[in-house]
């Protein structure tokens, strides 16, 4: 695979891993022995895994990727978290840092009663939504397409309920949800209007609300998605789209934060 395609498949996400606490003391083995291999350069190192699990596609597979087709685009989402998982720590730090640290109570002080969590990565908002009163442990869902993503959550948090699988009209929950939350994810979407539309069937009638947050911000989706549109597909929606989706279903928008450094938004019933 060449140092272009590579590029163009799998942009250097290291951003997403700023203020998680990840340090050489705190990645497993396998990451430990990719970062030696690449003199313990993050980018480099996430690089080779990426390239690593590629290669073990089959090669029509490859070729869908190296065309950059549609339809693999949620395979691309997979691999790329996956990439980001493996220098991730086997388990979350203890406090992450204080700015981050206050968006995160700021998302889940956002979110009530039973929860959708689409993007739910390694478990990070876990921790916060515990402090709320209203948070049902036992009604909550944490989603991601990223395998690695869900073996990080399931470890560090056994007794909740997680699945690796792509949100899309095929998801079909046991149960409705109180509060379903896109978390750094609704970007990753073709069509985000209708993914918001198919979230709204899955709240319960009373007190339902859809949460779109990113702790990055406007900005750095608008950056992702200059930087490789082929894997980040929208850019997160400013208040007048919401508005116009909240609009046609029959949900007020809450638009809590829209700065380029923090992205909060609450449609509700």
């Amino acid at each position: 695979m060449s140092k272009v395609l590579l590029f163009v498949l799998f942009p250097a996400f290291c951003a997403a891993l700023s203020g998680f606490g990840a340090s050489s003391s705190t990645f497993s083995p396998e990451a430990k022995l990719y970062l030696q291999k690449c003199d313990n350069n993050l980018d480099a190192a996430q690089s080779m895994h990426f390239k690593e699990q590629v290669e073990k596609l089959p090669l029509a597979t490859q070729y869908a990727l190296q065309k950059k087709d549609a339809s693999v685009h949620d395979l691309l989402v997979s691999l790329t978290w996956d990439s980001v998982a493996m220098f991730l720590p086997p388990k979350p730090p203890p406090a992450p840092p204080k700015a981050l640290r206050s968006k995160l109570k700021s998302i889940a002080s956002a979110c009530s009663g039973s929860l959708l969590d689409i993007g739910c990565g390694d478990g990070s908002l876990i921790p916060h939504l515990r402090k709320m009163k209203d948070f049902d442990s036992s009604g909550y869902h944490g989603l991601d397409s990223s395998p690695l993503m869900i073996k990080l959550a399931s470890a560090s948090y056994p007794k909740l309920s997680f699945s690796s699988e792509t949100f899309d009209s095929k998801f079909d929950p046991p149960t409705k949800f109180t509060t379903v939350l896109f978390s750094a994810s609704l970007q990753f979407f073709k069509e985000p209007t209708e993914t918001l539309k198919f979230a709204r069937t899955l709240l319960t009638e009373d007190l339902g609300r859809i949460v779109v947050t990113h702790v990055n911000g406007a900005s750095f989706v608008r950056n992702e998605r200059k930087l490789n549109p082929n894997l980040v597909l929208e850019e997160l929606p400013s208040e007048t789209e919401l508005e116009k989706v909240g609009g046609e279903l029959g949900m007020d928008l809450h638009f809590g934060e829209g700065s380029d450094d923090f992205y909060l938004a609450t449609l509700s019933l």
